[in-house]
């Protein structure tokens, strides 16, 4: 796929994924019964025309109409063409507007597309402010961070500017560098070989973990191996573990490409095979709801029992 095509794809999937609620919200004002009662893949690609038409200025409502159109007829035959049609052609003929007011339930998950139960969860918690913030944030494209190993960050900039790559530092006290919107992170990688994708905040675990030089470090839930790169510059030995062979696999592709030398080990952090280490590093299995502008399809994965059952998992493995 040509790196156009690809930026295409990935802005209309996740950016369909981010604005799943909001989009629901478009196209239940011009669909007579409930969205749960379409087949699946109709109401996939009606969201993916209704992006197309309100957020993707590159593509003309009636190419975005038309496109959708005929994979509704490879995905689900000929019948429901007129209907999907119908629906986003009504769809593009009205605007996409923010209701009067955001602070409502209402506002904050249609249009802010988060679950209700999240929502509702936050609101129990936080400031109707504070949570409006929230979901805005979490709407939003976060920035490519990346990570140089084996260099300063300056020196780092200085490599990826020869190659054309624009980036800068991401924070003042992070050595984190932040690419610009129009840079292509595989090409920050290909200047950067020894480098790893990382924003700042990851960072900062290993940051705070102030590991000594020449100590043995085990990283418990390792996968993708962010962490444990970071701390490979310092550490004697750094042993990577995870119980998930096919994220392991992951650890493996990062270390071989950077050059490190971890110790993988696919074993269960409640079931240790470890006789000792000088630092034990635990980035336990959470519910990710602090990342979801990164991982938007998070928030419709996610249920409400799954934060008790991800809280008693935290709590075996510390």
């Amino acid at each position: 796929m040509e790196p156009r095509e690809r930026g295409f794809a990935h802005e209309l999937a996740w950016g369909t994924t981010r604005l799943r609620g909001r989009l629901d919200g478009l196209l239940d004002a011009h669909v007579s019964r409930s969205l749960s009662e379409l087949d699946g893949p109709v109401l996939e690609l009606l969201r993916l025309g209704t992006y197309q038409i309100h957020y993707m200025d590159s593509v003309p409502a009636y190419a975005a109409v038309s496109a959708t159109v005929d994979q509704v007829r490879v995905e689900a035959g000929a019948r429901p063409t007129g209907f999907v049609n119908a629906v986003l052609r009504r769809v593009a003929a009205d605007t996409a507007v923010p209701p009067e007011d955001m602070n409502s339930l209402l506002g904050l998950t249609t249009w802010g597309s988060h679950p209700e139960w999240l929502v509702q969860r936050w609101l129990s918690r936080y400031d109707v402010i504070d949570v409006r913030r929230l979901v805005e944030h979490d709407n939003s494209q976060p920035p490519t961070s990346i990570l140089p190993i084996g260099m300063t960050s300056k020196e780092a900039l200085v490599r990826l500017a020869e190659e054309g790559v624009e980036a800068s530092l991401a924070a003042e006290w992070s050595p984190c560098l932040r690419l610009v919107d129009t840079s292509s992170v595989v090409s920050a990688l290909r200047a950067l070989p020894i480098s790893i994708v990382q924003d700042p905040a990851s960072n900062l675990v290993a940051r705070y973990a102030d590991v000594s030089s020449g100590t043995i470090v085990a990283d418990l839930c390792a996968a993708p191996g962010g962490k444990a790169l970071a701390l490979s510059d310092r550490a004697a030995r750094v042993i990577a573990l995870d119980r998930s062979e096919s994220r392991m696999r992951m650890v493996k592709d990062n270390a071989n490409r950077t050059e490190r030398p971890l110790e993988l080990v696919i074993a269960d952090a409640n079931s240790l095979p470890l006789v000792a280490a000088d630092v034990v590093m635990v980035d336990a299995p959470c519910t990710g709801t602090a990342t979801l502008a990164r991982h938007p399809d998070s928030r419709w994965r996610l249920k409400e029992e799954g934060i008790a059952e991800m809280a008693a998992l935290q709590g075996r493995m510390l």
